[in-house]
């Protein structure tokens, strides 16, 4: 799921990008997953795109974690869209992303994924994602 980049208030960004993270956490053939899961896989997407071994993404770590997200994204649109997704998880200001505010939105987005409210994303819950009811629909204009 590609994550706009203009035209949608900060509420919407926050939980597309939940839904990716949450999404692309996990394996793709796996039958279902849990919180414990997706953070287990989240730590391990930062681990890959830490090149320093610091456990916290920069700017450019970011960015090429992104660009490992959104692969169709073009190179200009991907670049704006990391440096705001860092400004914005960046909850304590210091210039970098850690697993602590990672996993904070992660969780928002799957709670709203596990409907039935068992601990676990389902495939069928996991697919129903894009039309999960806690999604914002409103948009603003730019």
């Amino acid at each position: 799921m590609a994550v706009p980049t203009t035209g949608y208030d900060m509420q919407m960004i926050d939980l597309l990008l939940s839904f990716a993270l949450v999404q692309s956490s996990v394996h793709p053939g796996a039958a279902e997953y849990t919180r414990d899961d997706v953070a287990r896989n989240l730590s391990a997407w930062i681990a890959r795109a830490d090149d320093n071994g610091d456990a916290k993404l920069n700017r450019d770590e970011w960015q090429a974690a992104s660009a490992l997200m959104f692969p169709e994204m073009p190179p200009l649109d991907l670049r704006r869209m990391a440096e705001r997704d860092l400004d914005h998880y960046d909850r304590n200001n210091d210039g970098f992303v850690d697993l602590a505010e990672l996993s904070a939105p992660s969780l928002v987005g799957f709670a709203c994924l596990d409907t039935d409210h068992n601990g676990r994303v389902s495939a069928a819950e996991r697919l129903a994602g894009e039309h999960a009811t806690c999604l914002p629909s409103r948009a603003i204009s730019e």
